[in-house]
């Protein structure tokens, strides 16, 4: 037990820096209390000159503001997991109350926060499947998948196409799959719906 507090402790609060050409993962106290901002407005560096940590303003802001720090564009789920709090509410919420409209626009602005990740592959009981594996290239033979509140993302594109993929059944929606080569890639080509009947099996898949 006290082996695990500690390994969560170093995972969720350490600052990755670069010490004498050497990346290393530091322990910072104070500093690793900087609330999540969702834009990057500052950066934190090894001083050689101070031997020491330093957060430092990429940009003007007035005195006396909160400093934050940007932990990359991750889903809540992920800032629980390794960094100890999820900034969804406060964040989609911007301050302003239990606004739907205002929980809307924001969840629209930071998509990613309810970023849903699984893993797909043609199993053996997809319609047709030994056909749709002898379609697909190696990189969708299996792999890991997320869909978040924006459906006109990359990212869940490609979800969505391999999803229809999937869910394809007889010769008129086999035939309105493309043909992917060793390169295709469903993000930049994305499999648009094929059938509304597709559509539905799709989306139920959700």
């Amino acid at each position: 037990a006290d082996y695990t507090w500690a390994r969560m402790m170093v995972t969720s609060r350490a600052f990755r820096l670069t010490i004498g050409g050497k990346v290393q993962r530091v322990l910072s106290p104070i500093a690793d209390m900087m609330d999540h901002a969702e834009e990057r407005w500052t950066t934190w560096q090894y001083d050689e000159e101070l031997k020491a940590l330093t957060v430092v303003a990429l940009e003007d802001r007035p005195a006396g503001q909160e400093i934050q720090c940007h932990y990359g564009k991750k889903s809540a789920k992920s800032f629980l997991l390794y960094y100890g709090f999820s900034p969804s509410e406060s964040l989609l919420l911007n301050g302003r109350g239990r606004d739907r409209t205002n929980l809307l626009r924001n969840s629209l602005r930071y998509p990613h926060l309810n970023d849903v990740h699984f893993v797909m592959f043609i199993h053996p009981d997809f319609p047709e499947a030994k056909q749709k594996q002898e379609l697909v290239n190696d990189k969708y033979k299996c792999k890991k998948y997320a869909i978040s509140a924006d459906f006109s993302c990359k990212k869940s594109l490609e979800a969505l196409s391999f999803m229809r993929l999937l869910q394809a059944e007889g010769e008129e929606e086999l035939a309105l799959l493309p043909k992917m080569g060793p390169n295709y890639d469903l993000e930049a080509s994305p499999i648009m719906p094929l059938t509304l009947c597709n559509e539905i099996k799709t989306l139920e898949m959700l």
